[in-house]
């Protein structure tokens, strides 16, 4: 059932995710299960892992031994790889290695055992750790620092898996800084320090966690740790880092900062009757007086002990990225290999800031790349963008990605591109024009597999390389679509379009592009199926003629245009009459007045209204009291007010003659909604309104 297991755990993945099934064998041969595999790996670009062991986990013997070959096919495809361990527990330390890291390094070499491997691989300025894995005949491994020495390798050194008697095909090695002080311990991946200071368990916790420490009170999830923190310690009682201060009853470790709550699972070595339903006791020591020496007590958080704080070589957390802490020394590390006989297989993995995303596109200008090339183009392009690579400040440069290498089979190279940056891109890299690498072997291939060797220098001058698996696939179009023209194996799309059939809109002028990528949702001020087109003014009639226009006055009436209200109540009428007797009685057909305050007051505006008469819109003003806000509140001291949300209000009204109307805007105060003015300069350029 290791295929539907399988395409379970994919169906359930996200992009780039990790999968790790462990088991005895491929027993059942499932053809559906496994058909389907293929595509879900292509989809979610997930690697699948398999972890087998030296004999059937249920005890019971196998009708088959290792994995079905098609399903090995499908693990190479997706850049993972078969483990054959017995040490299922070490392994699990192995797995969280693969966070934020990359494939840095990968080789093999027919004979290991009268000749070594010997390897030289880049570790580039933000790699905080590197795994090695070998696979042969009892492997072993020899690491060399950037200065050529071994001298100071073992402070390095973090062994997962040795080479056993039953299985002694697999060794795994993790390279990581030692602790940052000879006062720590260090043992595996972390660092443990005993304080001797007895403190209550929360100012030990408190201590752990300050800027001087960046660390955590210790934890225990094996019998190994135990017995290590027991040689640390002594015949003391100290502390520990379970408790139940969160809720009684529910025992969890203290973790870094940041780090969800870890609760009590596994492995467990409490006293008999421990722990305690005891609301007084919700923190946990390992005691020596007494009976029952070496085990856990449910205590006083009050009482005070000593303790241990303990923290992943990394920093404070349990996972790399912390900038600027425990780098590894960058540059050029060597390692050597052999084996006691036959071939060997190595595999070095860097967990570092600096990881590539890309896809395939076969347009320079695309940022919308396939996760496959087109194995029948000429015109396949890499666009990439590699995380970690940003400028140290304004006057440092930032890194580049320079280089991809494509590999076939034996790691032979086949193809070589170069990258040029492009700007504005969310994959800030497209590369050269290249065909598939499997065209010069079988141009009758569907599928063509490879590895990509991505090669650049980081903002630091120090060179990195990732390698991922992609793919080619052999591509029959039917027809292009929207005017779209067939090309060697491919659509070159007309302007505005663009995917894999012409399918997909490109939305121009900050349009929003539909999720089944056909339409275009425009801005206000364009139009056009790709929002290409900027709108235009309306058409009008070819009047000619000033004629049944509409005056609207946008006032603020607050207390500091009270002196202009005042002159328009007593002035108004007899000033508009005049001027329409003077020029023409038919000049305005109407009038609008548009009255706004703050924006707190909002609420008790004088209500706005449209007037046919000069006299109407005079009774208008008339209802305005001078010198007050409206409403019972004060004025607000605010100067900015909505003058841009008012206008717009005017300008919307259907009441509006359009072109040549004129606004007049009376205001003190300064607009305080700039966010409106395209809606205004729209309506302006719409209704073709004069100031």
């Amino acid at each position: 059932m290791l295929a539907s297991a399988l395409q379970l755990a994919l169906q359930n993945s996200f992009m780039n995710s990790y999968v790790f099934a462990f088991t005895d064998s491929n027993a059942q041969a499932e053809l559906a299960a496994t058909a389907s595999l293929l595509g879900l790996a292509e989809t979610t670009r997930a690697m699948i892992n398999i972890v087998t062991t030296s004999s059937p986990l249920c005890g019971a013997a196998s009708s088959r031994t290792g994995i079905e070959p098609a399903i090995e096919e499908i693990i190479s495809y997706s850049g993972g790889d078969i483990y054959n361990t017995d040490d299922t527990g070490n392994f699990m330390k192995f797995i969280p290695t693969f966070y934020d890291s990359g494939l840095t390094f990968i080789n093999d070499q027919d004979d290991c055992s009268s000749k070594n491997l010997t390897i030289y691989f880049p570790i580039d300025g933000w790699t905080q750790s590197f795994t090695t894995a070998i696979y042969g005949n009892t492997p072993t491994l020899t690491i060399y620092l950037p200065n050529g020495k071994t001298t100071y390798y073992a402070q390095y050194d973090v062994p997962f898996i040795d080479p056993s008697p039953t299985t002694p095909n697999l060794l795994l090695r993790q390279t990581v800084i030692p602790c940052d002080n000879i006062d720590w311990t260090t043992r595996d991946a972390y660092c443990y320090i005993l304080e001797g200071t007895a403190r209550t368990w929360t100012s030990a916790r408190d201590y752990c966690h300050g800027s001087q420490m960046m660390s955590f009170l210790v934890d225990v999830h094996s019998n190994d740790t135990q017995n290590f923190i027991e040689l640390q310690t002594g015949s003391a009682d100290y502390w520990i880092g379970l408790n139940s201060l969160k809720t009684q009853g529910q025992w969890e470790w203290d973790v870094p900062d940041g780090a969800a709550y870890s609760h009590l699972d596994g492995y467990t070595n409490w006293a008999p009757g421990e722990p305690a339903n005891d609301p007084n006791l919700r923190c946990v020591q390992v005691r020596h007086s007494g009976t029952n020496v070496g085990l856990w007590y449910a205590t006083d958080c009050t009482q005070t002990l000593p303790f241990a704080c303990q923290k992943h070589r990394y920093g404070q957390g349990l996972s790399p990225g912390e900038l600027d802490v425990n780098l590894l020394p960058q540059g050029m590390w060597r390692a050597d290999i052999s084996t006691a006989s036959g071939s060997c297989y190595v595999q070095v993995r860097a967990q570092s800031q600096i990881q590539p995303y890309y896809g395939f596109v076969q347009d320079i200008h695309s940022d919308q790349p396939d996760q496959y090339g087109i194995f029948n183009s000429q015109s396949n392009r890499l666009a990439a963008t590699v995380t970690g690579l940003s400028a140290i400040n304004a006057n440092s440069p930032s890194g580049t990605v320079n280089y991809a290498f494509m590999y076939k089979g034996n790691f032979s190279m086949n193809r070589a591109v170069t990258f040029e940056q492009r700007a504005l891109c969310a994959y800030q890299f497209v590369s050269q024009p290249f065909t598939c690498p499997g065209q010069n072997i079988n141009p009758n291939f569907v599928i063509d597999d490879f590895f990509i060797k991505f090669s650049g220098v980081d903002q630091f001058g120090n060179l990195y390389e990732r390698f991922s698996p992609a793919y080619c696939l052999k591509q029959v179009i039917a027809n292009c679509n929207n005017g779209g023209t067939q090309y060697q194996g491919v659509c070159i799309c007309p302007p505005y379009f663009t995917g894999p059939t012409c399918s997909v809109r490109v939305c121009q002028n900050g349009g929003g592009l539909s999720s089944d990528g056909t339409t275009c949702t425009c801005r206000t001020g364009f139009t056009g199926g790709s929002c290409e087109f900027p709108l235009c003014l309306p058409p009008y009639p070819a009047t000619f003629h000033n004629n049944g226009k509409t005056l609207a006055i946008v006032l603020e009436t607050s207390y500091s245009t009270g002196a202009a209200v005042f002159r328009l109540r007593r002035n108004l009428n007899a000033v508009l009459n005049q001027v329409l007797n003077v020029t023409a009685s038919t000049w305005f057909s109407n009038f609008i007045l548009y009255p706004f305050d703050s924006t707190t007051n909002m609420a008790n505006w004088y209500a706005p209204g449209v007037y046919t008469t000069v006299d109407a819109l005079t009774n208008a003003f008339m209802n305005i009291t001078p010198s007050q806000c409206p409403g019972a509140a004060a004025c607000s001291s605010s100067c900015p007010r909505p003058i841009m949300t008012a206008l717009n209000a005017t300008l919307n009204y259907p009441d509006l003659a359009t072109p040549n109307s004129q606004v007049l805007i009376i205001t003190q105060s300064s607009p305080e909604d700039n966010a409106v003015v395209d809606q205004v300069l729209t309506q302006i350029q719409q209704t073709g309104v004069k100031g």
